[in-house]
């Protein structure tokens, strides 16, 4: 299975590394890029510098458009306020979904669902809803019929909201589809499914067959389909409905260029590239852009396209592929005055270090786990809303005391934005042999996970050399420069058929580069690793606001590039935490404290007071008065949150001094106060 990419046929891709000096300048500038000419714009924004908020107030004033993503979770919210139908499935919208269930679930499709109860689409709820000018859907509604009208792309523009990626696997099993004749010949005269026995050999000719009479042979199965459903012959339902004509079209498709192939992976972005040769305006939000895979992809698309035309498979003419203008939104903010705190820096606390080989935590997974609950508790003193970002199998140690979310989850998701400090635990390496299957995906390759490895670290006169088991070799590796484990990417065993039979710099002067060649596994598996990380440490919004990071693991390479990464020991992180930077409570966190246990309890002030250890300064007596105006209300929520801001500014803050930034608090000067020495020598609050 071996495609190409042709040097020649590789697009020219308009660049726009610096779109403004700060947010300001580019946040102006996001919205009028020209989004509404023919072609692909991709904003390869970083996270929080604004990209879905400048294409919503371009949509506000588009009158047709659909927005498309990765789930129903990631339209909820902001894409909702565009005032477009949210597509939603069948089950979801069908007002006899109970009666159609049994169909259903023997996957008849839905229009011949509907079609055999007798349904009035102009009245039905679920197709009504893709009866309009604007929507928002997952992006599976791409290659259904929903989006078309007379055969062509009814929207004037997509929006695709984070990387459309995945793959879609079709194949022909000559026996299978030999049963499924056998199926439909008890209701259908099924002779031209047995003729694609002549034709399955050879891809060109299976091409022919199947488009010549692709209309015929669904005719046959709709009316096997409605004889087997009288009947009420489930198993035969269920037979015939996994027969599809258009599957059997696009692999025969693949299969007259791909002579050997016995299934292909078609990427879902193949939509993208036909939709734009239709003309059709796409806004790519991407992150976590790679041009270098995108030119592969591209790359892919245009070999075969230059052996068979694409647009045999969708019926339709495609515009020139060269044509097809491509632009490259890019913004490259730096902040060196915002601080991110790498903790215990020689420790990347991999997922291996907590569990063992049964995946049961080990001693030193339990010890970190709650050395790490220390430390986060320490936190939670000065600032309440903790957020967690760890490995999916660690966020039940951490869900009781933070907001958590795990590593490979995190796309599209705002969830941690209102966090006060974000702690990253961990450094996320791609699990191995999914990697390698999307890999091999990709680049249409057969690497088997087995022929794969990573190399490790040892530490040698102070210094860490990389490891290479393989060869028995260890060296200093250039970045990193000894001083740090940065994480080694997977890659190919060397053995005589692992090496290419040229190199890449070879298959450029020759005009045809092969995809492993053009993309090699350690790039890619590097790119997949690095992107996750980066996508976690901008959850906590580090552009926009101060909020303290700290990380308990890898920094990728880009984040160092963007702000200052203060490295901190083992020795200094433990001081750091449970030393005096944390020994106080600050207003808000108290506040919470006080009204939880006042509304679980209704306890008095003074046990509120002796059991949170709320003392006067001289530690001589409860400050009753204290707590009495929070839980009676002499001092609002709003004017909490306003102090505590202010002491956060300047610990060293007066109770005057706030009163003159915020002169319409009631709270009186002695409650400030108490706010300001509670913050900075609450110590002995529980």
């Amino acid at each position: 299975m071996v495609a190409k990419i042709i040097v020649e046929d590789q697009p020219l891709i308009e660049i726009y590394p610096d779109l403004g000096s700060n947010l300001k300048e580019i946040r102006a500038i996001l919205p009028y890029m020209g989004y509404e000419s023919p072609g692909i714009h991709c904003l390869d924004i970083q996270p929080g510098v604004g990209k879905t908020h400048a294409v919503m107030d371009f949509l506000k004033i588009e009158e047709n458009f659909i927005v498309v993503t990765g789930t129903h979770k990631l339209l909820k919210g902001e894409y909702e306020r565009l005032k477009a139908e949210h597509w939603k499935n069948f089950d979801t919208k069908c007002e006899i979904y109970s009666k159609v269930k049994k169909l259903r679930s023997h996957n008849v499709p839905i229009r011949l669902i509907c079609d055999y109860q007798g349904c009035d689409k102009n009245k039905c709820p679920y197709w009504k809803q893709f009866d309009t000018a604007k929507a928002i859907a997952p992006y599976h509604y791409l290659s259904t019929d929903r989006v078309t009208e007379d055969f062509e792309f009814k929207f004037n523009m997509l929006v695709l909201d984070e990387a459309m990626t995945g793959y879609n696997r079709i194949n022909i099993d000559i026996d299978e589809l030999n049963e499924i004749a056998d199926v439909i010949s008890k209701y259908s005269l099924a002779d031209i499914l047995y003729e694609l026995n002549l034709y399955i050999d050879t891809g060109e000719d299976l091409f022919k067959f199947i488009r010549k009479n692709k209309k015929e042979i669904n005719k046959i199965r709709y009316a096997a389909l409605k004889k087997a459903i009288n009947k009420e012959e489930w198993a035969d339902v269920e037979r015939i409905s996994s027969l599809n004509v258009y599957e059997l079209l696009k692999f025969s498709y693949y299969k007259s260029i791909h002579e050997e192939i016995s299934f292909y992976d078609e990427p879902f972005f193949y939509e993208i590239f036909d939709l734009a040769r239709q003309g059709v305006p796409i806004i790519l939000l991407d992150a976590s852009f790679d041009e270098k895979l995108f030119r592969l992809m591209y790359g892919r698309y245009a070999y075969e396209e230059s052996k068979q035309p694409r647009s045999l498979v969708l019926g339709k003419e495609l515009g020139s592929l060269k044509e097809v203008k491509i632009k490259i939104y890019q913004s490259n903010l730096k902040n060196k005055e915002r601080k991110i705190y790498r903790m215990d820096k020689d420790n990347y606390y991999y997922k291996r270090g907590f569990f063992g080989l049964e995946n049961e935590l080990t001693e030193s997974g339990v010890e970190s786990i709650e050395k790490l609950r220390r430390y986060i508790q320490k936190t939670k003193r000065k600032h309440p809303n903790v957020g967690i970002i760890t490995y999916k199998s660690l966020t039940k140690y951490f869900v009781d005391i933070g907001k958590t979310d795990y590593f490979f989850n995190l796309r599209g998701s705002n969830e941690l934005e209102r966090c006060d400090v974000l702690y990253i635990i961990g450094t996320p390496q791609t699990n191995p042999i999914e990697t390698v299957k999307e890999y091999n995906k990709l680049t249409m390759g057969e690497i088997s996970p087995k022929d794969t490895y990573r190399r490790t670290y040892k530490k040698k006169d102070g210094v860490f050399e990389i490891y290479d088991p393989t060869t028995g070799e260890s060296f200093i590796r250039i970045r990193g420069e000894g001083k740090e484990k940065i994480p080694d990417p997977i890659r190919l065993k060397e053995t005589a058929d692992s090496k290419p039979l040229t190199s890449f710099s070879e298959a450029f002067d020759e005009g045809e580069i092969d995809l492993d060649v053009y993309c090699e596994l350690p790039y890619f598996d590097e790119f997949k690793s690095e992107s996750e990380q980066y996508q976690a440490l901008h959850r906590a919004r580090p552009l926009l606001n101060l909020k303290e990071i700290y990380v308990f693991g890898n920094i990728p390479k880009k984040i160092k590039e963007e702000f200052k990464i203060i490295p901190v020991d083992k020795r200094n992180t433990e001081a750091y935490f449970m030393g005096s930077r944390f020994i106080g409570i600050y207003p808000l966190n108290l506040w919470i404290h006080i009204t939880n246990f006042y509304s679980e309890t209704e306890a008095t002030s003074k046990e509120i007071a002796e059991k949170l250890k709320i003392y006067k300064k001289d530690k001589k007596g409860y400050n009753t008065s204290f707590i009495t105006d929070i839980i009676k209300g002499e001092v609002s929520l709003q004017e909490i949150m306003k102090i505590d801001k202010s002491i956060k500014s300047n610990p060293e803050i007066t109770a005057k001094a706030i009163k003159r930034e915020y002169r319409t608090l009631k709270a009186n000067d002695e409650f400030i106060e108490y706010c300001i020495f509670y913050a900075n020598k609450g110590n002995f609050i529980d």
